[in-house]
């Protein structure tokens, strides 16, 4: 089935993210919330124990795919070295974001 770019653009599509870099401890996550609401990405974001940052986002994907280009770019105070995306095939629905 051939989707029309209109309808590619409704779809939603969940993400998860693993950032690695300087992102704890430096207002990273305040960060990826405040983007998220603008964007209007739903889903989550938490620290992991390995000083990695998880997300969870969920949009369309041209929404995604901008989402994910400024979290590359990071906020002033870190630094992002890279940015690991999978695809979720069965994903939760998610309403607004949220710092875990």
């Amino acid at each position: 089935m051939i989707l029309s770019s209109e309808e590619s653009e409704r779809m939603m599509a969940t993400w998860e993210m693993i950032v690695r870099g300087r992102v704890q401890g430096v207002g990273f996550r305040w960060f990826v919330k405040r983007l998220a609401l603008e964007l209007g990405v739903c889903g989550y974001v938490r620290n992991l124990p390995d000083s990695t940052v998880f997300i969870i986002a969920q949009a369309s994907q041209p929404v995604l795919l901008s989402f994910v280009d400024q979290i590359k770019l990071g906020s002033h105070r870190s630094t992002v070295l890279n940015v690991d995306v999978s695809p979720l095939e069965h994903a939760s629905e998610y309403y607004g974001f949220e710092i875990r």
